[in-house]
């Protein structure tokens, strides 16, 4: 195209967090940690997992999801405890249905679990922890 003037700036998320701590802005602000952590272990229980995500944001609960191409749960489990979630869930492919596991964090205890229950395991680890 024709030559022209111009003025631009872009700044990403990491280095607008890096300005605001050398600054000092960030002295006190808490990070908002998710209520639960949903894990799918294979491609065939991603769009599931993406559902009950949705699902579970959609009743008001801090949800989130791992976007590592890795399938290895206990890697992705240390991802969810160190994001402070209470609790996962990990959705399970068992031919030709899905099953969900609940696994609390704190205790580190896990069971099946429906999705019906979810809401009431992430109360009931909420208050434990």
């Amino acid at each position: 195209g024709p030559p022209m003037t111009a003025v631009g700036f872009g700044m990403g998320d990491v280095v607008l967090g890096l300005v605001l701590a050398d600054r000092g802005l960030l002295e006190g602000v808490a990070p908002v940690r998710p209520e639960v952590f949903v894990i799918s272990t294979s491609e065939e229980t991603d769009r599931e997992a993406v559902r009950l995500l949705s699902r579970l944001r959609a009743a008001g609960v801090h949800a989130r999801r791992s976007y590592r191409s890795t399938r290895n749960v206990g890697k992705l489990l240390g991802e969810a405890s160190k994001s402070g979630a209470c609790g996962a869930v990990i959705v399970e492919a068992v031919s030709p249905d899905v099953r969900l596991q609940w696994k609390d964090l704190g205790s580190g205890s896990q069971s099946s679990v429906v999705e019906a229950d979810i809401l009431d395991r992430i109360r009931t680890a909420g208050e434990d922890g």
